[in-house]
């Protein structure tokens, strides 16, 4: 086309077609009309007016299609594409998809962007694509782009938590649960490796439906993957459906049964207390076997159900209401556990509140165990919970006081090979129920408390007694077995002393009582009672303890200054003996005796004079020394004295060096004695003392003096 005119600048345009695609291929001002125009050598030459000429290159397609793509023409690119589809690659097909998705995205058309993002998933970075549709009013085009994913198996668990979370959003429960069913699973209820990639968080999953109140989808999802505690908590807790509970639970094999039933049977037996005891009953006496599940799911119950349920006393009443309405041929029959039971004990806790279904089945457990002869420690466990529980009871249930306490003492009459420890154990709670007749039934075979031998047993009576509150019997006690359990004292002013509730129920005079008691039989020093009655929860008045630190504290001072007269005098006696030795080794000694220390007549020579001072005739001495040991003999006895052999002791001194000798040989074997050592301040109440008493009779000496006859 030319267009001629009258400016100075050329308006002539030269404008190519495509017809089949209606666009326009070429555009450009030209500088004067065309002349003609033909094609040679593949290309299109334009001859114009001014003698110019224009060729004109047909560009590749690749190239035709980024200038399309430049100006967000993307249906005519893609066409193009389609028609040329061996001069593109998949990625290159997909990159231009995805261009064209963002397009559609900008201009809010996001149903047609997802297609186009659907259709270049195998690109990657689908977090990008997942992050642009998280707004609410995009969820349904995200779950489109996800099941994609997961049609392709490359989705992750973070894929399959949002797709779960968004048809939560949506309200689309069928899908959802569909969704769940379809996914496959092996004998352990995992994922099977062929589906991995419809693996989710399962307990995010489960939390996020509970908190929508989806909770039977959380059910669906708990029982594909045989959750079992997740599947009876969602049932109890949140369905309020007991029955079901009841129901999945007996359809458990024995261990996952055990493990669900101890987190849940607290609350079943709150709701269901008749059907759990019967399911107790049959799983901890070895008759649980696995049922197979109704096909209906009851209806939503809640804790105030208005079910009544008649109170049982015994296991026989209880057996026998449950077989109600089942002939002769449902009855169950006697058979062998297939299985060992678990411990009883494991559920005791769980019964709090429900006494009654507790004496049903502890009673069930002794049947059980007198029949296959249990394990004693187990039997022994039941039968001392049993016989307190009814005891119990007797106090609590007023009108039938007597048949709980004639069950207590059946149970007493119906063994008795009970050991010492159980027998003590059985005292322990009699005293505890104030249950006389059956303390006297137990020590019929126990002619006293002291025949039990069981360590710890009045500290046991004591404790007890304050776990009972009963702060008279447990001061009772003290007086009655202090004398034997001196820990008794100790604990006694701790726990008195612990809280100022026991303190305003013991009372002053009473402590006052017992510190006497505690002074009298010298079992604490003063620091130890200071100790247990310094506590911050408690402030014992000063008067209580007044006269017993005075006159504790007169003690100490009396014995300070006993002491320090007994110092006082061992240092002069050490004084004057260092000075006598220091004279008799140093200086002369005058000797001025006219009489002989033997005979006490006048001196004479010949004589023997000795450095101690004494004076002997020679006769003398030989009268004292005749019938004694040898000289050589004699020598190896004295301490001071001569190195010459043929020195004789004096016979005067020689018994007091004789008694020295045998009292240094005496601290040699006090130092190697020590276990009596232990023994004495173990069994002392005043441990200082007593281990300076043993210093100072030579128990740390390590050094040995060895005589020779002749030398110290």
């Amino acid at each position: 086309m030319t267009d001629f005119s009258e400016s100075s600048i050329s308006s002539n345009k030269l404008l190519i077609l495509d017809l089949k695609n209606n666009f326009v291929v070429f555009n450009q001002l030209i500088t004067s009309a065309v002349s003609d125009i033909f094609e040679i050598w593949e290309d299109l030459y334009v001859l114009v007016m001014d003698g110019s000429l224009l060729r004109l290159h047909e560009k590749n397609i690749k190239e035709n299609i980024e200038i399309l793509v430049k100006n967000d023409l993307f249906p005519l690119a893609l066409k193009l594409i389609n028609e040329n589809r061996k001069a593109f690659t998949d990625n290159e097909v997909m990159n231009i998809e995805k261009l064209y998705g963002f397009y559609l995205y900008n201009r809010n058309d996001f149903g047609a962007a997802i297609d186009q993002f659907i259709a270049c998933i195998p690109l990657g970075k689908t977090s990008e694509i997942i992050s642009m549709f998280k707004g609410s009013s995009k969820i349904q085009y995200l779950i489109r782009y996800i099941l994609k994913m997961v049609e392709l198996k490359i989705s992750t668990p973070n894929h399959i938590d949002l797709l779960l979370t968004s048809y939560c959003k949506l309200k689309m429960l069928p899908e959802f649960e569909r969704f769940i069913r379809d996914i496959e699973t092996d004998d352990d209820y995992d994922i099977i490796p062929t589906e991995t990639h419809k693996s989710f968080d399962i307990d995010s999953i489960i939390q996020l439906c509970k908190d929508n109140e989806y909770y039977s989808l959380a059910l669906v999802i708990a029982e594909k993957f045989q959750l079992a505690s997740k599947v009876v908590s969602i049932q109890i807790h949140d369905l309020k459906d007991p029955f079901s509970a009841l129901d999945y639970i007996n359809s458990l094999p024995i261990d996952d049964l055990l493990r669900v039933l101890v987190d849940n049977v607290s609350t079943l037996l709150n709701m269901l207390p008749n059907e759990t005891t019967q399911l107790l009953i049959d799983v901890f006496t070895g008759k649980y076997t696995i049922k197979s599940r109704t096909s209906e799911r009851g209806k939503e119950t809640d804790n105030s159900s208005t079910f009544s349920y008649p109170i049982f006393t015994s296991y026989k009443q209880f057996s026998k209401f449950m077989n109600t309405g089942q002939g002769d041929d449902e009855i169950e029959e006697e058979k062998i556990p297939t299985y060992q039971p678990p411990r009883p004990r494991m559920v005791f806790s769980s019964f709090m509140n429900h006494n009654y279904q507790f004496v049903i089945f502890l009673e069930a457990c002794v049947e059980s165990y007198e029949k296959y002869d249990g394990n004693s420690q187990d039997k022994s466990d039941i039968i001392n919970t049993l016989y307190e529980l009814y005891l119990t009871l007797a106090q609590s249930d007023k009108a039938n006081k007597q048949d709980w306490e004639e069950k207590a003492k059946f149970l007493l009459y119906q063994r008795k090979e009970w050991s010492e420890e159980e027998k003590s154990k059985l005292i322990l709670i009699s005293n505890i129920y104030e249950f006389s007749e059956g303390e006297m039934i137990i020590r019929e075979q126990t002619e006293s408390i002291s025949d039990l031998n069981i360590e710890g047993y009045e500290l046991d009576l004591f404790r007890s007694s304050i776990f009972a509150s009963d702060i008279e019997k447990s001061y009772d006690i003290v007086l009655k077995y202090g004398h034997k359990e001196k820990e008794l004292y100790r604990l006694a002013l701790l726990t008195y002393t612990s809280s100022n509730a026991y303190y305003e129920k013991i009372g002053d005079k009473r402590l006052q009582n017992l510190l006497e008691i505690i002074e009298q039989e010298n079992c604490l020093t003063l620091l130890e009672v200071l100790d247990c009655l310094t506590n911050e929860d408690t402030n014992v008045r000063l008067g209580v303890v007044k006269n017993y630190l005075l006159r504790n504290i007169e003690k100490q001072k009396l014995e300070i200054q006993k002491n320090e007269e007994l110092k006082n005098a061992y240092e002069s006696r050490l004084s004057n003996l260092k000075s006598n030795i220091a004279d008799l080794m140093n200086d002369p000694k005058i000797l001025n005796s006219t009489k002989c220390s033997v005979c006490n007549n006048p001196l004479e020579f010949p004589m023997v004079c000795y450095k101690c001072g004494h004076q002997i005739h020679e006769h003398c001495l030989i009268e004292s020394t005749s019938g004694k040991s040898s000289l050589k003999g004699m020598s190896s006895n004295f301490v001071l004295g001569d190195t010459d052999e043929g020195f004789i002791p004096c016979p005067i001194c020689v018994t007091d060096q004789d008694a020295l000798i045998l009292s240094k040989k005496q601290q040699e074997d006090f130092s190697l004695r020590q276990d009596l050592f232990k023994s004495t301040v173990r069994a002392s109440s005043d441990k200082f003392k007593s281990m300076f008493s043993f210093l100072g009779r030579g128990g740390m000496e390590t050094s040995k003096l060895v005589y020779d006859g002749s030398s110290v």
